[in-house]
């Protein structure tokens, strides 16, 4: 059985490559050139969506998973005791406020010219979904961006479900290491009962979706959706031997 070990090293050469605005210029760049998929719901995959700089130094910083909080801490103990995460975002997790890598990495996602391009790139599902005044585009609402670092360990499983329904957008960023099975990528469904659709307030069981397709687990490759009542996804149980590890950044509209 392979064994994680965290990284955690805060190279100071590597730390003074990183630059903000050339880090958003860029990143906010590649996410308008990806290309969105319609089906089993609107989403898009893409590789090497960080910077190099920025991902490298990302992968040297993942913790252990002992110095992780349990997510179920924190959600009604609807996520499996599995998952560990360090918030980058409010309520910033120490660890975070502490660490350069991982505060440059939050100013960098959290950067209004992501977000609009995050909101660009699915503004065809959120023109629809919300109610927009004559003439404004999705990427002129007022967002706030949630960012968490992820490592769920092995016995991790998350039924489909569609996200809560404040969410606009979600984007998973793989943080994988080399040998890490492809598998542990997240799935996509289809309900078995067509017409089937969910609010995102509870999770639904495997045995009532298909899974349509899996976005392999890779090093820096992202899976973006726009969340609706049938952008059902989830993870079938991770048993091999290792953890997943990702950043998670959840885009929701700010409502007065």
């Amino acid at each position: 059985m392979r064994r994680d070990r965290g990284n955690h090293v805060n190279d100071t050469a590597a730390i003074n490559r990183l630059d903000l605005d050339a880090d958003v210029a860029a990143l906010a760049a590649r996410i308008r050139s990806l290309e969105e998929v319609a089906t089993p719901f609107s989403h898009a995959v893409g590789d090497d969506l960080l910077p190099p700089a920025l991902f490298e130094a990302v992968m040297a910083t993942v913790p252990e998973p002992e110095a992780m909080v349990r997510k179920s801490a924190g959600h009604r103990g609807r996520y499996p005791d599995e998952r560990r995460i360090v918030a980058l975002t409010e309520p910033v997790h120490p660890m975070a406020e502490n660490d350069p890598v991982l505060r440059h990495l939050a100013a960098v996602l959290s950067a209004r010219p992501v977000a609009e391009a995050w909101l660009w790139l699915f503004r065809r599902i959120i023109g629809k979904r919300i109610a927009v005044t004559s003439g404004m585009r999705p990427e002129d609402l007022r967002v706030r961006t949630a960012i968490e670092l992820i490592v769920d360990v092995e016995g991790y499983a998350l039924p489909p479900h569609t996200d809560g329904a404040v969410k606009l957008v979600t984007v998973l960023i793989y943080l994988a290491r080399p040998g890490d099975p492809e598998a542990l990528g997240t799935a996509l469904y289809r309900p078995l009962k067509p017409g089937f659709h969910s609010d995102g307030v509870d999770y639904v069981p495997f045995e009532t979706m298909e899974e349509a397709a899996r976005v392999p687990y890779r090093a820096n490759r992202c899976l973006a959706f726009a969340r609706s009542n049938v952008s059902f996804h989830g993870v079938p149980k991770n048993l091999s031997g290792t953890s997943r590890r990702l950043l998670q950044i959840s885009i929701v509209q700010e409502i007065d």
